[in-house]
């Protein structure tokens, strides 16, 4: 067996039921349900089943590893990087010990409630944002899943709340313009009036009745989405520096972090995940999602550790992430064809929009 297949066996036959649900099953024990639960969701596929770990992820090489472990120097440093201390604490212990609606979340709370909750007090809005946006419950396009075994889909990811970039916001004009000329203008999501772009942080929220199970195994779907949409630029980049010969974006592309992070939740307990592609040796390259931290949200401690790392998250994902791309897009070279005018861009814009529609639509 080789070490892939070996990994593979170890990552999807050994369940994350028992890490998920331990300290969950304390929880149910110790509180009383007070709130009537939330309708679950219907079930997408067998994501509720344990096939959906041992056949679909695994053979579309991609593994969910119990704890994070060995991982790449760049994975390690990223994963340090959002564990610091933010410059945004959040609320002090007096203040969530104070707060009545901190405290229902113990006592049995749906998954709506536990979604108006933590999109409010913890994950950031973004209004205000010229780049930042986030997306509620929409589903990414087909085209960003990466299915390699037609026979075992990996299920289309629609996570509760999904953050990436404002487009155009976040990208100036001639930027823009190359990420046409790459063929990258498409947006992630369905979401038509504000499309969103390049996405690193998708969110699965679950109630006291839900399984965490099932959002862990969403969130598989809808980071793996994320790091699929980054590997793609990446290539997209290389290859036209590789055509053009641009030995600066040879360089500056290869150090691109395709990387994403994802949270699975409910009320009382959260996991942080990091998701990458591997590379390494004659294996094929495979997807690998592992978590990075989990968190015990009655403690207040726990809880403000929780939020420094959401928003240290973001942080990166509009900062050092972002920063990458614009890079990267600054180093593509496109040549105006001959006769070109404004008007018939304009048309072209237009024309690329239509085609968006209507992929969105489909």
């Amino acid at each position: 067996m080789s070490t892939l297949q070996s990994c593979i066996a170890a990552g999807t036959r050994r369940s994350l039921s028992t890490f998920l649900t331990g300290s969950h099953s304390a929880f149910a024990r110790r509180w009383k349900h007070t709130a009537p639960p939330t309708p679950p969701k219907t079930s997408r596929n067998f994501l509720d089943r344990e096939v959906y770990r041992r056949k679909h992820l695994a053979n579309n090489k991609i593994i969910l590893l119990p704890r994070l472990k060995d991982a790449p120097d760049n994975i390690a440093r990223l994963t340090n990087l959002v564990k610091q201390a933010s410059d945004k604490p959040g609320p002090c212990e007096k203040d969530l010990l104070e707060n009545p609606d901190y405290h229902s979340l113990f006592l049995g709370t749906n998954e709506a409630e536990v979604e108006t909750y933590f999109s409010t007090e913890v994950f950031p809005a973004v209004k205000t944002s010229r780049t930042l946006t986030r997306s509620i419950g929409q589903s990414l396009c087909q085209e960003t899943v990466p299915n390699i075994d037609p026979n075992f889909k990996i299920s289309r990811p629609a996570p509760d709340l999904l953050y990436g970039y404002k487009f155009p916001g976040a990208f100036s004009r001639p930027q823009q313009a190359r990420l046409g000329a790459l063929g990258l203008d498409t947006p992630a999501t369905t979401q038509l009036h504000h499309p969103l772009f390049f996405p690193f942080f998708p969110i699965e929220f679950k109630g006291e009745s839900g399984k965490l199970y099932v959002a862990v195994n969403q969130c598989v779907g809808g980071s793996v989405a994320c790091v699929h949409l980054m590997e793609q630029l990446k290539a997209r980049l290389q290859q036209h520096a590789t055509a053009n010969n641009l030995p600066n974006l040879t360089i500056i592309s290869s150090a691109l972090d395709t990387a994403a992070f994802s949270v699975a939740m409910n009320g009382t307990t959260a996991f942080i995940f990091i998701t990458w592609r591997h590379y390494g040796g004659k294996e094929e390259p495979h997807f690998i999602m592992a978590p990075v931290e989990t968190f015990t949200l009655h403690s207040t401690e726990d809880y403000r550790e929780f939020y420094s790392m959401v928003q240290n998250i973001v942080s990166w994902g509009t900062g050092a992430r972002l920063q990458g791309i614009r890079a990267c897009l600054d180093e593509v070279r496109i040549e105006k064809a001959p006769g070109s005018s404004s008007r018939s861009m304009t048309k072209r814009a237009a024309a690329v929009r239509g085609r968006q529609r209507k992929m969105m639509e489909a």
